[in-house]
């Protein structure tokens, strides 16, 4: 990852407000190689600017010192020296035992170190309360989610790439979504162009199928692309998610395998994308995301339709560090990225459409990342045709 030292510098500045803050002598952050999958709190890469290899991993950072790193082993040791900016790196097999001895070296064994405390394992959770017994740890998750909707311009030219190649693999998409292709053929094509343009992971779902199934209950049933064949007739949900130096953005289309989409999906589009472009220039510095929900669910509901709960959430470091939920009372900040996909069904719940993408929130508004078509497409064949996008 490719960050510069004074974004570094930034971050580093934000941890050590947080630890005066909370009257805090430290804090503690776990890594975890399952960290690498979107939708995990993954503040250590945050911090590292580099992704766990193996195993669990410790950083550990004094009040107003520099950041150590404690890895299980040398092939993490070495990738943190070439990849990390933090150059105090130590690897040991006993992680908790050798952050006890700096906890002792440092005179840190009374006081307050923060800490997720889901992210320790029971096993070190139990040896740091029999080897310092007095030392209190405090529970700074959400402090540390907040800084990472601090965004700065480095951050937000990340969240533009990784938006730039989900519209391209989006394209790619319409050319292999065609009846008699599998689902993993349309999410291998997807993840080729995103990887080739330099993603550093891929979070792709799909679902085909008839459109009142994959939309059973109103929720979306997209889950990792199978073997299922597409046939004609179908619908295809893709969720394009690419992750560019640790930023994600996300696409979600739903395509068409026929002709033409009947006219409920029609219908259905429309009211989707109509909501979304009524809400954008609502969302400015200073609502909350119960704000946003409710303004959505206004539009949909005077329409005629039905909104689904949940219907986004914020990304930055995670895909998911937050959701745009009807009883989320949190302020949504300038800079900050929201993805939107409202799910939206008929009253008496026989159909539900869902579209969206990424967005940035700016003091004039919110304004897409994303520079895909908000035409509902179809295939047929060999042939793609474009149903334009028209207003309620």
């Amino acid at each position: 990852m490719d960050f510069s030292k004074d974004e570094m510098s930034r971050r580093f500045k934000g941890l050590n407000e947080i630890m005066e803050t909370n009257n805090l002598n430290g804090v503690i952050i776990m890594g975890d190689t399952v960290l690498n999958a979107p939708a995990i709190n993954v503040s250590q890469r945050y911090f590292t600017q580099n992704n766990l290899i193996e195993s669990f991993q410790i950083m550990f950072c004094e009040k107003d010192g520099a950041p150590i790193l404690i890895s299980a082993s040398p092939l993490q040791y070495e990738a943190n020296k070439v990849r990390s900016q933090i150059t105090d790196c130590v690897v040991s097999p006993r992680q908790i035992e050798t952050l006890v001895e700096i906890l002792r070296e440092k005179n840190l064994c009374t006081g307050r170190i923060g800490c997720m405390l889901d992210m320790i394992p029971a096993s070190w959770y139990i040896h740091l309360n029999r080897e310092v017994p007095e030392l209190a740890l405090v529970e700074i998750g959400r402090e540390l989610t907040t800084l990472h909707y601090r965004k700065s311009n480095e951050e937000i030219e990340k969240a533009r790439t990784s938006a730039y190649m989900a519209d391209k693999a989006y394209e790619s998409a319409l050319a292999v979504i065609r009846p008699g292709r599998a689902e993993y053929e349309v999410t291998a094509e997807i993840e080729y162009v995103t990887n080739k343009l330099g993603a550093c992971k891929n979070f792709s779902l799909i679902t085909s199928g008839n459109q009142r199934d994959i939309f059973a209950n109103g929720i979306p049933k997209l889950y990792p692309a199978s073997k299922r064949i597409i046939a004609t007739q179908d619908s295809v949900i893709l969720e394009i998610t690419p992750q560019f130096d640790g930023y994600w953005t996300q696409l979600l289309r739903t395509i068409c395998v026929s002709e033409r989409p009947s006219i409920e999906m029609e219908v259905l589009h429309r009211v989707c994308v109509s909501a979304i472009k009524d809400t954008l220039s609502f969302i400015t510095p200073g609502i909350s995301a119960k704000d946003i929900w409710e303004k959505m669910n206004g539009y949909v509901t005077s329409q005629g339709f039905v909104l689904n709960r949940s219907l986004g959430h914020v990304a930055s470091v995670d895909l998911v560090d937050d959701r745009l939920t009807a009883d989320n009372t949190r302020q949504i900040n300038c800079g900050e990225i929201l993805i939107l996909h409202p799910c939206v069904g008929m009253k008496d719940g026989t159909q539900y459409f869902s579209w969206g993408q990424t967005y940035l929130v700016t003091k004039d508004g919110a304004m897409s990342l994303n520079q895909a078509s908000d035409d509902l497409i179809c295939v047929s064949g060999n042939v793609l045709s474009v149903k334009a996008t028209q207003g309620v």
